[in-house]
């Protein structure tokens, strides 16, 4: 499994943004409405500002954080480097060979 990209000065500069926004957005309708604030808002809204938190701050990671970084190093990497071509001395000695030929 990959890494999840993560920087921890962005994200929490974007959280302490969303929170704010949450706060304001709590306190007007405390101020213009009779909502009643209950323990599920608490929790909910907390849990929510955490996750956009974190999709606004890959929104905002700069262009070095690409997919190349985050590859498993366990894994081989998806090129044909493997597979020998027409070109070198490995397929030549498959050519010359006498099954090759069909003698």
């Amino acid at each position: 499994m990959s890494k999840l990209p993560f920087d921890r000065a962005i994200f929490w500069k974007v959280f302490l943004i969303v929170m704010a926004l949450v706060v304001l957005t709590f306190y007007l309708l405390f101020k213009f409405s009779a909502y009643q604030l209950t323990n599920a808002d608490r929790f909910g809204s907390l849990l929510s500002a955490t996750i956009f938190s974190y999709l606004v701050h890959l929104w905002l990671l700069p262009p070095e954080y690409d997919d190349e970084e985050y590859e498993d190093e366990d894994e081989p990497a998806a090129s044909d480097d493997n597979r020998p071509d027409e070109t070198s001395p490995e397929s030549d000695k498959a050519q010359d060979s006498p099954t090759a030929n069909g003698e």
